[in-house]
Order: C-alpha cells, then sequence, then structure tokens
C-alpha cells in the first residue's frame, strides 16, 4: 500500500486580499504496488518567508508568511500558507448615522412665501468618521396670502445677529452644535418680504471623551478542508472582532470566533481485526485428577487494509476432574534389625518395613514384597548341652518271692558328653 494526493492552487488573489482557506493538497490510501514502477518522492518544504505586513492600515486585519514546496513528486504534506490576526493599534474611524428629521419650522411669514427649515443630528461618529449628507433641510412656505393688499409701504424682513453657538450635541465623540438668527431686525411687514437664508446654522464639533465602541464580527471564513486523511474529522471556519473592533470600553463581540463541524474525508480508516471472547469449547477432559480445558476465540474480519489479530485462537488450561488418581502403596525404609534372638550358640534377628509410604488409597495396589525380613545371627557363645534320655528298660524281677521286694528299670544318656548335664537316671519302684 501506498499514498496517492491531489493537489490544488489558490488563485485570483489580488489586492493585499487573503489566501485561500484550507488545505493544499490532500493524501488517500492507494493499493496495486508495481515492483517495476518507480515511485515519486514527497516533496520537501522550504524555510517560512517573514510575515507579510498587516492587510488593513486600522483595526485588526490578517497577515501571512508562506513556504515553497521542493523537489519532484506529488508535492509537500503540510500547508504552503500560514496565516494569522494582526492588530494595528490604530482605531478605524467609523462614520455616524443620522436622526430622524425634526418637524418642520413653522412658516414666519404673513403673506407671500417663506423659508421652512428641519434638522437632523450625526450620532455614532468617532476617529474622524463622519455623516454623509447634511444636518439642515430647507423649502419654502406658501402663505396663499398676497402682499399687494396691504396700504401701506412694504417692509423686506432683515436677520438680527447670530446668537453664540450652542453645546455640543454629543458628550463622547463627534457632534453638531447650533447658532441661531431671527427675522426680527426689522421684520418684514405690509407685505415686504422675508429674510433670505437660512436662520441656522449648524456646525461639528468633537467632544474630549472617545464615544465607547462596541465590537462587531467579520464575516464567516469559508469552512476548512477536513482534518485527518481518513474516515470522519473536523472543519472549522473563524471570524474576527473587528468589524469594529471594540474600543474605548465598548463591549466585545458576543459568541465565539470558531465553529467547528464534523466532516467526512470520504476514505475508510484501515480498521485491524479485534478478538472476541474466549470461549470455553472443549470442557475438562482426562481420567483422573489434574485434566484439560480448551477455550478458543474468534478475530473480527479487518477492513480498509487492516491488519488480522495477532496472537493465537486456541489456549489450553489445567483443570481438576474431582476424581482422584489410585496411589499405589509404597514401602517405608527398612528398621534397623533386631538383637539376635539368643545368647549363645545360632540364633536369629529381624527388622520390619510398613507400606505407608504412600498409603494405597483410591484403589491403589498394596505394596510388593514382604514386610518383614529374618536372618540367622552367631553369637561365638558356646551353648551349655543336656543330656537326652534313651527309652526306659524292662522292668527286672521282683528281688523277692514274698512281698516287699524290689524291682527296677533303667535309662541311659544319649549324650555321651553332656557338659553340666544329667546322663544317668535310676527309678526304681516297689
Amino acid at each position: 500500500p501506498g499514498l496517492r494526493a491531489s493537489r490544488r492552487d489558490c488563485v485570483n488573489q489580488t489586492s493585499g486580499g487573503l489566501s485561500c482557506v484550507g488545505y493544499g493538497l490532500q493524501f488517500q490510501n492507494c493499493s496495486g504496488y508495481n515492483e517495476s514502477y518507480q515511485c515519486d518522492a514527497i516533496g520537501y518544504w522550504s524555510n517560512w518567508t517573514s510575515w507579510s505586513t498587516c492587510s488593513v492600515s486600522c483595526g485588526i486585519g490578517y497577515q501571512y508568511q508562506t513556504r515553497t514546496c521542493l523537489g519532484a513528486g506529488f508535492g509537500c504534506v503540510g500547508e504552503a500558507i500560514n496565516t494569522t490576526t494582526c492588530n494595528t493599534g490604530v482605531i478605524c474611524p467609523i462614520d455616524g448615522t443620522w436622526s430622524s428629521w425634526s418637524s418642520w419650522s413653522s412658516c414666519p411669514a404673513t403673506c407671500g412665501t417663506a423659508t421652512v427649515y428641519r434638522t437632523r443630528n450625526c450620532t455614532g461618529a468617532s476617529s474622524g468618521g463622519v455623516c454623509l449628507g447634511s444636518t439642515l433641510d430647507t423649502q419654502l412656505c406658501d402663505t396663499n396670502v398676497s402682499c399687494s393688499r396691504f396700504p401701506y409701504n412694504a417692509t423686506n424682513g432683515g436677520y438680527s445677529a447670530w446668537s453664540k453657538w450652542g453645546p455640543c450635541s454629543s458628550t463622547c465623540g463627534s457632534g453638531t452644535r447650533i447658532q441661531t438668527r431671527s427675522c426680527t431686525k426689522p421684520l418684514p411687514s405690509y407685505g415686504g418680504s422675508y429674510c433670505v437664508g437660512s436662520p441656522i446654522n449648524i456646525t461639528s464639533c468633537n467632544s474630549t471623551q472617545p464615544c465607547p465602541i462596541n465590537g462587531n464580527w467579520s464575516t464567516w471564513t469559508s469552512f476548512s478542508a477536513c482534518s485527518g486523511t481518513c474516515g470522519n474529522g473536523e472543519s472549522s471556519r473563524m471570524r474576527v472582532c473587528s468589524n469594529p473592533a471594540p474600543a474605548n470600553g465598548g463591549q466585545q463581540c458576543q459568541g465565539t470566533s470558531v465553529e467547528i463541524q464534523n466532516c467526512s474525508t470520504g476514505i475508510d480508516c484501515p480498521i485491524d481485526g479485534i478478538w472476541g471472547n474466549w470461549s470455553l469449547t472443549t470442557p475438562c477432559f482426562g481420567t483422573c485428577g489434574n485434566g484439560i480445558q480448551i477455550y478458543t476465540r474468534n478475530c473480527t474480519p479487518p477492513s480498509g487494509g487492516g491488519l488480522m489479530c495477532a496472537g493465537p485462537t486456541r489456549r489450553e488450561e489445567i483443570c481438576n476432574l474431582n476424581r482422584p488418581c489410585p496411589i499405589n502403596g509404597g514401602w517405608s525404609d527398612w528398621s534397623n534389625f533386631t538383637t539376635c534372638s539368643v545368647t549363645c550358640g545360632i540364633g536369629v534377628y529381624s527388622r520390619i518395613r510398613e507400606c505407608n509410604n504412600p498409603v494405597p488409597q483410591y484403589g491403589g495396589d498394596l505394596c510388593i514384597g514382604p514386610p518383614l525380613e529374618t536372618a540367622y545371627c552367631l553369637t561365638n557363645v558356646s551353648c551349655p548341652i543336656d543330656g537326652g534320655w534313651t527309652t526306659w528298660t524292662s522292668w527286672s524281677n521282683c528281688s523277692l518271692n514274698c512281698s516287699g521286694g524290689i524291682q527296677t528299670r533303667t535309662r541311659d544318656s544319649e549324650q555321651e558328653f553332656a557338659p553340666f548335664g544329667i546322663g544317668f537316671e535310676l527309678l526304681i519302684q516297689l
């Protein structure tokens, strides 16, 4: 996979106007790589230029700096122009607005025609601003009375001297002040004509205290290009509190200077595969003791060129079958031999072992072999040997032929040598 780009240029930028808003270069993922095709290289940017002069001579404007994409290929990643706001520190002149016209003055003549007037005030002008037009409007008035009917000589009217200037109409910024004169020097009479000229003189005046200027927003810029290279992103537009900028304690603009909205690039983002939860697919199996149970999991397929899940799809765990395995018996160590069974001659001694290492359980086999082992032992001491009797002989004849005689029988020792033994016995009966 690689990237492909589309580029657009900002045209028709003249007379210090702002550069186009948005990106001049867009990228999207692409596939279809061909080894025989030489890829174009992405260009690289030069250093930023110095900031331009501010786009306005008063109030808040814009200034910009640029850089150049060097090298061949699809262009450079990023913007070729960088803009920011600038404040000249100079308050822009603000033209005032006219109030409504006053009512017309009454016609001062008693016959013939005369001049009537009305006035209006310029309000809100500051920093050298003005209202376009006149503060005074005049027109002729006709009394519909002919002055020739009066029997005396006509006396034309004449103006008095101008009055002193009145106070300034505004307590801040620019205003007007008025001086007047009256057609009384002399009054027109007997059909004389009314004074020629205006009875009111208006001039501008400036207060030493500048008027507060409340800020007002400029128009919104166009929305920027959608952020990001795939999926959804954001685009924004901005406005500046410069139409006019707040001054002399005036209120700031109400609201936000930046507006952001969701947008779509129209390009699917790569989404890697996602493992599902482990699930038990093979319950615990075995014959006894511990067994094995098997878990598996599935990978949700990736999309948009995303990667497959990494890791195994199967795992095994040890489990308990709750069925003890048979335990065959095992002999303990032999005990020490006992003492010899005799104190002289030849005897025996023995030793034992137990089937408890381990004890047979759960149907296991008993220990194989004898629990007792015997052997001959030699004391190296000769034992006394008692004689052994032979069978008794028959009884002898009675020693008397009348009562009171004796008869005898004998037996002999079978041992020729019977140390410490008894070798002869005589039994006599009457």
